[in-house]
């Protein structure tokens, strides 16, 4: 695993998409109702609403799939990275060694999507934020990344850690079984 190369999915670009026209219902919702109840502003609410509104559509329709072909996410041996960007190019990398939780998400419209992110978490900046975010993988692909890095993390398999913490519920109960039997001596 270590040593790939990620991208979002193309079903970003309609999810995306979907964000866009969602904005563009809303403004219609008040829009077209107020230019027809008062007819003589209607001209000002084209020219100041929706000239600029489907300028930034243009606009966006331009920005998208570069933005989409832009990002790319990798895992190395040593440490994750993301980089994108159109207009102003960004990237992050955070060693592996520092990476103490990977935690996955999916919002109402990622799961619609079969979509989810992968946030990296350091204790280095003491933030609640992830210092790295995967954003817009596949579902599947994510909680497999997300088990093979925190298996190379712990350095235990995630199947493993589940029978270790099996073992450890025994012991406990096992202890709270010897409480109650010196308890009642």
């Amino acid at each position: 695993m270590m040593g790939i190369r990620l991208k979002p999915s193309p079903r970003m670009r309609d999810l995306y998409w979907l964000y866009a026209m969602l904005l563009v219902f809303a403004l219609a919702g008040w829009t077209i109702p107020f230019s027809l109840l008062l007819p003589e502003i209607a001209v000002y609410v084209v020219a100041f609403v929706w000239v600029p509104v489907l300028t930034c559509l243009a606009v966006f329709a331009y920005w998208l799939p570069r933005y989409y072909e832009s990002l790319v996410y990798m895992v190395r041996e040593d440490r994750v990275i993301a980089k994108g960007g159109v207009w102003w190019k960004w990237e992050s990398s955070v060693p592996i060694s520092k990476v103490n939780n990977v935690v996955w998400t999916q919002g109402v419209f990622e799961r619609a999507f079969g979509l989810a992110s992968l946030g990296f978490h350091t204790a280095a900046m003491g933030t609640p934020r992830p210092e790295i975010v995967f954003s817009y993988l596949e579902a599947e692909e994510a909680e497999r990344v997300r088990r093979e890095i925190l298996e190379k993390i712990r350095g235990v398999p995630m199947e493993e850690e589940k029978g270790v913490r099996e073992l450890l519920e025994e012991v406990v109960e096992e202890l709270r079984a010897i409480r109650r039997l010196m308890e009642r001596s």
